[in-house]
Formats: structure tokens, C-alpha cells, sequence
């Protein structure tokens, strides 16, 4: 079964649940507001909100508009399943306005967005034919949790993300050289928030919320079944692997690959980190942690790179 140029599918009760299995889906939009924005609208493919259930195993979703699907507003464990699903986009590039991308072409920005969820899992960490593939994205999976706006202050969020694979996420309107994309995205004194979030392609983007009480923290918890060099799960080809804002991070067993920067996060609260077991071939940067750190725990890496392996900046 195939759809292009049509209406999104839209589910918003917690009695819901959408089935897709098997599919083709492109060119699909429908309009959500999204929170916290200036922007009426946003447009999206596939909206799960307020704990509306999901089945959406084996499809391929291929040029739909600014994300393909999208999680939002749920205070509960989520048991939705989102598995063996390909992410991409054919041949697409996003409109800009003075280097930065506007949201007059809302192509392929996302192809998984979580907004403030309690609990999410993409994938399955038991096996691999169960993880997702992303590519040629700008962002593969975006998480936001900015609860201030009409949301509860949800006691601490986990998003859980197993076996995805992710490749050739990438800022179409960079330089075309490490150099100049390396200082164009101002990776010496990146700022959270500045140009470089929306100059650069990330496979996993997170963003929490500064705002919220001590209580509420969000995790993301990044797995796979680990195969070191001879990965079939891999993060390749991007210009950075993970981005974090405000976030603590679980993440082991991964190999990273042609990326500029592997690990990155700059937050102003206090956040905590678990990295290990990872291989990162050829970063510019392998990781790079700035600002309020708690509990850091970055080790068993294998890190061959073209500048710093590990790069910290705490306040202390």
C-alpha cells in the first residue's frame, strides 16, 4: 500500500490506536499546533497526542513534511510501539533566508519529533531488525521537553531510543568543507540556541527544559546490540551524532563514524552522563560536554579522530 500528496493521520485520545504496517507514506501533512512556537502551525505526517496508541512497524515514510511522525503531550508511560520503519528523504532541499532554514519549506526537518512525553521507546533493544533507519534528514530523532508551556511538570522524563540507525544527517546549506562547517556552526564556542542548532544535520537532538523544577529532568537513553567496528547499528556521516540541551544521557555500544562531533551537549542546569563502549572513527571532536555537569561517567571508548577526543567545559 502506498499515499502520497495527502492529508495526515492524526489520533488524540488515549482510547486510540493506530495501526501502519507495511507502508509507503509520502508527501503527508496536516496541521498541529506546536507549542511554545511562534509559528501557527507546524505540519506533519503521522500525530500521536495525549496518549493515543500506536502500531507502526516495517514502513517507509519518504519526503513528508517537517516531521514524519510526531509524539506529543503525555504524562504517562507510553506503550506504543515504533519499529523497523525507514526514515528519508529523495532529493529534497529545505528553503533558507540568510543561511538558515525557514519554515516557509517545511521538508524534512525530522523524521521522528517527541514533545513533552513522559516516556517514549523508539525501537527495541532486544533486536536489530526492530531498530529504525534515518537518512538524509536534517534531524532523525528530535526530542523536546519544554514543560513551562501549559504542561505538567512531569516527574523526570526517560525517551529510550534502541537499534536505530542513522546516516547522512547533514546541514544542505553548510560549507562543503570540515573547516568551514566546523566554523560556521562555531563548535569553539557553541551556544545552545544560537544558529548552529539549526545550521547543522543531527541524528538524536534533545532539549530540555532549564525552567522546570530540580524534580523534572529528562533522559535520553541511546542503545544498541553492540558489534564495535563491525556495527550494523551505526551513526555515520552526520555532522553531529548527538546534541544535547539540558539533558542527561545514557548512551553505550554505538559506533560513530565521519561525524564532526560524536557526543556534544551545553547545558545550564545540572545534567549527568554515561558514555561507554562506543567506537568513533575520524570525529573532529569524539565528545564535547559544556557547562553544569553532575555525574560523568565517560569510559571503554575507542575514540581514532582528526582533533580532540574528549573536550570539557564545567562550571564549577
Amino acid at each position: 500500500r502506498g499515499c502520497n500528496y495527502w492529508q495526515g493521520i492524526l489520533a488524540d485520545k488515549i482510547t486510540q490506536t493506530l495501526n501502519i504496517q507495511n507502508s509507503l507514506l509520502t508527501y503527508m501533512s496536516i496541521k498541529i499546533p506546536i507549542t511554545g512556537s511562534t509559528m501557527t502551525d507546524g505540519i506533519t505526517g503521522v500525530s500521536l497526542k495525549n496518549g493515543a496508541n500506536c502500531i507502526i512497524k516495517n514502513n517507509t515514510f519518504v519526503n513528508n513534511w517537517w516531521t514524519s511522525i510526531l509524539l506529543q503531550k503525555y504524562n504517562g508511560i507510553y506503550n506504543g510501539i515504533i519499529e523497523g520503519n525507514t526514515f528519508t528523504a529523495e532529493g529534497l532541499t529545505l528553503a533558507t533566508v540568510n543561511g538558515l532554514p525557514t519554515w516557509g519549506d517545511k521538508y524534512n526537518h525530522y523524521g521522528i519529533t517527541i514533545e513533552n512525553m513522559k516516556d517514549a521507546t523508539i525501537g527495541d533493544i532486544s533486536d536489530i531488525s526492530r531498530g529504525n533507519t534515518f537518512k538524509k534528514l536534517q534531524k532523525g530523532i528530535m526530542i523536546t521537553n519544554i514543560t513551562r508551556w501549559n504542561h505538567p511538570w512531569y516527574n523526570n522524563s526517560t525517551i529510550k531510543l534502541y537499534n536505530n540507525i542513522f546516516e547522512k544527517m547533514n546541514g544542505t546549506y553548510l560549507s562543503n568543507t570540515d573547516k568551514d562547517i566546523l566554523n560556521d556552526m562555531g563548535l569553539q564556542n557553541f551556544t545552545w540556541g544560537t544558529s548552529a542548532e539549526y545550521r547543522s544535520g543531527v541524528a538524536i537532538c534533545a532539549n530540555g527544559d532549564i525552567y522546570s523544577p530540580a524534580f523534572n529532568k529528562t533522559k535520553v537513553i541511546v542503545d544498541c546490540i553492540p558489534y564495535g567496528e563491525n556495527a550494523n547499528v551505526y551513526i555515520k556521516n552526520c555532522d553531529i551524532g548527538i546534541a544535547l540541551t539540558d539533558c542527561d544521557l545514557e548512551e553505550k555500544n554505538y559506533h560513530f563514524e565521519n561525524t564532526l562531533v560524536g557526543i556534544r551537549s551545553n547545558s545550564k542546569r545540572k545534567v549527568d552522563f554515561d558514555i561507554r563502549n562506543n567506537t568513533m572513527w575520524a570525529p573532529h571532536f569524539g565528545v564535547q560536554l559544556n557547562g553544569n555537569i553532575g555525574i560523568m561517567h565517560i569510559r571503554n571508548n575507542n575514540i581514532n579522530l582528526r582533533d580532540q577526543a574528549v573536550n570539557i567545559h564545567k562550571i564549577l
